[in-house]
């Protein structure tokens, strides 16, 4: 299904601001506002852009042709996006506090977290909803609406999906990791 390869692709871009700002932390002369830059990708192309996606048009539309997914997978993925936006702001406040290692401790939580997160969707909920779809044409009802989600937040998604970063990251070194010395852009 086109709408799952699009979180797919929209979660390669993620999976490699998580190895990124992982790096960023962990390197002593970072300065503090591309520490915020790496943190606000994560608030506006995480939650805001692809999230809007999955929670307002994906989740819906499986839960409505398999009824039996909203309280077992679908709720898991929502409740662990809230606990992501929970970490994503304590390691805000910290960092806005001036207290970098617990900013650092915070996002290593965040990281842990939407790593799996995105392995459970990639390989299991996005997996289902194909095969729901084989039945019921997903595709002809959710594309409008992903292209109405790009058309209203155009801005996050060109700031972020311009970044430079993408033109030297491959699907296989965002798995492996990218070079820590490549700032998160996006300012």
């Amino acid at each position: 299904m086109e709408t799952s390869l699009i979180l797919k692709r929209e979660h390669l871009l993620i999976k490699t601001m998580l190895v990124k700002t992982g790096a960023l932390f962990a390197a002593p002369g970072t300065p503090q506002t591309e520490l915020q830059s790496c943190l606000r990708f994560f608030g506006e192309y995480a939650d805001t852009y692809h999230h809007a996606k999955e929670e307002k048009i994906y989740f819906p539309w499986l839960v409505r042709m398999q009824p039996d997914l909203e309280e077992g997978p679908v709720a898991v993925m929502l409740y662990e996006h809230d606990v992501g936006r929970k970490l994503m702001r304590s390691a805000q406040s910290s960092l806005d506090r001036g207290d970098r290692l617990e900013a650092a401790r915070y996002f290593a939580e965040f990281r842990n977290l939407l790593r799996e997160h995105i392995f459970k969707e990639d390989n299991i909920l996005y997996a289902m909803a194909d095969r729901v779809a084989q039945e019921n044409n997903g595709d002809s009802e959710m594309l409008p609406q992903f292209e109405a989600v790009a058309r209203e937040l155009r801005e996050v998604a060109e700031r972020w999906n311009s970044m430079p970063i993408l033109a030297e990251v491959s699907e296989e070194a965002a798995r492996e990791g990218v070079n820590p010395r490549m700032g998160c852009g996006g300012s």
